[in-house]
């Protein structure tokens, strides 16, 4: 049953997708932005403590604006959480993922 409405779900997907092909430039820009916020959540990881916006521009190589921006994503879908302050600036965690058994 799961596996129907899987298959049904990606030949839908598909079809939408044929009809109305995403242009390239837009693809080029989700994956520019897929990336900047892994490299975020790789140097939170690597860190193993919560950083901040500064910290994480200086591990990434990332401009702070750019990072505010991915943060706010991260938040929203439950990736990081602020933990602290620090000085002036927020820290930032990464969410543990509880499963379900």
């Amino acid at each position: 049953m799961a596996e129907e409405k899987q298959n049904e779900r990606k030949s839908t997907v598909a079809a939408m997708r044929a009809r109305r092909p995403v242009p390239e430039e837009k693809r080029e820009v989700v994956r520019v932005a897929t990336k900047e916020k892994n490299q975020i959540l790789a140097a939170i990881k690597e860190a193993g403590t919560s950083l901040t916006v500064p910290e994480i521009a200086a591990k990434t190589g990332l401009p702070t604006e750019r990072i505010m921006r991915h943060l706010a994503s991260l938040r929203k879908y439950g990736k990081v959480k602020e933990e602290f302050t620090k000085g002036d600036y927020y820290t930032y965690t990464l969410v543990e993922v509880k499963k379900e058994l």
